[in-house]
């Protein structure tokens, strides 16, 4: 419930309004409207070249055996219950994110660490945007000069720009226009946290937490989608709480497949090394489908299956010269 919304309670058989907390934002929440699935296409899609901050590793273990309980998630991003002879339809605008670029990702970076500063050129955008530094912002120009010296001293050798101005000044243009190439590379980037009306996010309360449970978009190209943990109340995300340890599991719909084995899941953040994350940074990459366990002291473990995103779904088969039978799903 937004923070606008108010909760009706009644106390002694009258009506009393009382303002709620705002919760954590969930688009399946919204209101939906209503959409025709067509026939899968037959034409093939050239794909871009994903963009993202790292890939998803796990260490491998065995996982003890445990009682669990379920949290239910939607079992497609659209409501629609699954296979059962649903077609599929290409990437929407609404959910695909191939057309983005690292420009765009960088410029909402920007905008979330300094509010209403713009850079001077693309040099100072990757700047302020490539570093984990929080630069005070009585000093960002001071800053951003003093990242253009250190950058031109290991482009050009020079520390002063009164001993070679036309170095300096090509110097410069370089590192500009290294920053332009790179910052115009078309992809979809994965791990920017979601905000007010982005699709296909959702929120689950942890049983016996203050928390909750966030999946949101990653990249469609790469299946991928995103999970942190967010206060129930507030919807403010938070670093994983101390104790909580994410790992992935076998798929208990089919366990004839025999997959069998546990992997336990990093965040994105520790597979760089990071030992210290800003507050409410911290994410995981999951891929679409996936079966997750939540573990935590003293609780049943909490199983949870990742949706699947329907968009695009026929790309996987339509480069393929072949033939295909189609066979009920569930039956």
């Amino acid at each position: 419930m937004s923070s606008g919304e108010r909760l009706q309670a009644r106390t002694g058989g009258t009506s009393k309004k009382t303002k709620r907390a705002p919760g954590p934002y969930d688009s399946s929440q919204r209101p939906r409207a209503r959409r025709n699935i067509s026939p899968p296409s037959t034409s093939t899609v050239t794909r871009p070249p994903t963009y993202q901050a790292s890939s998803l590793t796990a260490r491998a273990d065995r996982d003890g055996s445990s009682s669990s309980s379920r949290l239910q998630l939607p079992a497609g991003s659209r409501g629609l219950p699954p296979g059962h002879n649903v077609s599929r339809t290409a990437p929407s605008a609404s959910t695909s994110t191939s057309d983005d670029t690292i420009r765009s990702a960088c410029l909402q970076l920007l905008q979330d660490r300094y509010p209403g500063f713009v850079p001077k050129n693309d040099f100072e955008l990757m700047a302020l945007t490539g570093s984990d530094y929080h630069v005070p912002e009585s000093r960002i120009r001071w800053w951003l000069d003093e990242q253009l010296k250190m950058f031109l001293e290991l482009e050009t050798g020079l520390t002063d720009p009164e001993e070679d101005p036309e170095a300096f000044v090509a110097g410069t243009q370089a590192l500009e226009a290294r920053a332009t190439s790179v910052l115009g590379i078309r992809g979809a980037v994965t791990g920017a946290k979601p905000k007010p009306g982005t699709p296909n996010v959702f929120c689950r309360p942890i049983p016996g937490s203050p928390y909750s449970i966030r999946l949101f978009p990653g990249s469609i190209v790469r299946r991928e989608y995103c999970l942190d943990f967010v206060h129930t109340q507030t919807g403010q995300p938070l670093n994983t709480p101390a104790g909580f340890e994410l790992w992935i599991a076998p798929e208990t719909f089919t366990p004839w497949l025999g997959v069998t084995g546990t992997m336990r899941l990093r965040s994105l953040e520790a597979m760089f090394g990071k030992s210290i994350v800003r507050a409410g940074e911290e994410k995981f990459v999951l891929r679409d489908g996936q079966t997750s366990i939540l573990k935590r002291p003293g609780h049943k473990d909490l199983r949870f299956k990742v949706p699947v995103r329907i968009d695009g779904l026929e790309n996987a088969d339509s480069s393929r010269d072949e033939d295909h039978l189609e066979f009920p799903e569930f039956v």
